[in-house]
């Protein structure tokens, strides 16, 4: 065996649950074969309240996707499944192969809102005969005019996501003993392969659109000289732009970029296919190619697409089938250095997006608004009890 065949999904979820029977028909779409390894890169996994909290609260959410990729093929094991905040990764891998993957470590950096989980990246590194492999889920600023915001996240996440032994309360789960975890600190850029997938949300304009605009907006048409051909639109895209003037993503690569945009939508069907309907664009945002997978030199992509549009979201997930030859490869310097307070900074993000969590749980679900009825009625109860004892 020379190479490992690796799958990477991306996908914006819409902080909605995947119907995984409507899902796992369109798993391998792009795949070339049956891959070695499967990497779902998730961003807005869940609501907040849940992604924050972690545990159990965010657990079905990531364990649809588990239930999807088993309708598809249940020969796969779930190595690891990390996350932070709203970003989460999951990495399958066929059984056959799954106890030979050690050295597991992990890293997650926020650079939302106070440096939490709104936005960010989260990272797994492993070990799989002497060949290290590194795959980063990341989610950066959104909007037409975050430009330079989100050349800033690609920053701070090459600054902060250092590779470490997991923590007690990391909201991860290894399977069993075979995940050694090595306490070495390590940033992004080391002598490994690198897959480095997400919502970027680069756009293809700075501004947004108008009414005018938005008739023009791309249709399905297989004829690229049609004036609707997404392929016009795409020569304003801001990330191609900003990857040739080295000012983000420094020393990886991405393949020909040859599908629809993937970005922003409005559907109400499960599952919507490229030709059966106008694409049903939401007139206030340019179509964009948000979702992106990139990865460094040695990395041989085979195929990389968009799947379907499903109704839970207002993203499209971008897929990549990649060979990644297992042998040791050398990855240019670090644009950036390490930032030596990255420890500091992201217990104190943890506590913030606790607080967040619980707050908005208790004010912004269901369960959580009756549990705080309850809690409320209850003291207000041993009050009245109380008082009625002591007069």
């Amino acid at each position: 065996m020379s190479s490992l065949d690796a799958y990477i999904i991306s996908y914006n979820c819409g902080r909605e649950l995947i119907k995984p029977a409507i899902f796992a028909p369109h798993i391998l779409q792009a795949a070339t074969g049956r891959p070695d390894l499967i990497v779902f890169c998730l961003q807005e996994v869940a609501p907040i309240s849940y992604a924050f909290l972690g545990g159990s609260f965010l657990s079905p959410y990531l364990d649809a996707f588990g239930t999807a990729l088993q309708l598809v093929d249940d020969d796969y094991v779930n190595v690891v499944t990390h996350n932070i905040g709203l970003t989460a990764i999951m990495v399958f891998a066929k059984e056959s192969i799954s106890s030979h993957i050690e050295s597991l470590e992990l890293a997650a950096t926020g650079v939302g809102f106070q440096e939490t989980g709104h936005k960010g990246a989260a990272g797994v590194r492993m070990s799989y005969e002497d060949v290290t492999l590194t795959f980063v889920s990341a989610h950066l600023a959104a909007g037409e005019e975050a430009l330079e915001r989100r050349n800033q996240d690609y920053q701070a996440i090459v600054e902060r996501l250092v590779f470490d032994a997991a923590s007690k309360d990391s909201q991860s789960s290894q399977q069993g003993e075979r995940a050694h975890l090595v306490p070495r600190e390590k940033g992004m850029y080391a002598s490994s392969h690198i897959i480095f997938a997400g919502d970027l949300n680069y756009r293809t304009s700075s501004q947004p659109p108008t009414e005018e605009d938005a008739r023009q907006f791309p249709q399905p048409t297989r004829d690229p000289e049609d004036p609707q051909h997404w392929s016009h639109l795409f020569q304003h895209d801001q990330l191609t732009e900003q990857v040739r003037s080295k000012k983000t993503l420094q020393h990886l690569s991405e393949s020909t970029v040859d599908f629809p945009p993937t970005y922003k939508y409005k559907s109400s069907d499960d599952v919507l296919l490229d030709g059966e309907k106008p694409w049903p664009w939401a007139s206030h945002r340019w179509p964009s190619w948000c979702d992106r997978i990139f990865y460094s030199a040695g990395v041989d992509p085979q195929a990389y697409e968009a799947l379907p549009l499903f109704g839970t979201s207002d993203h499209r997930p971008v897929a990549l089938s990649a060979s990644i030859p297992l042998k040791s490869s050398a990855v240019a310097a670090s644009p950036y250095g390490l930032d030596p307070q990255w420890q500091t900074k992201r217990a104190a993000a943890r506590r913030k997006e606790l607080a967040v969590g619980t707050i908005t749980y208790l004010t912004w679900t269901k369960e959580g608004a009756t549990l705080l009825l309850a809690s409320v009625v209850g003291v207000l109860g041993f009050g009245f009890i109380l008082r009625s004892i002591l007069v």
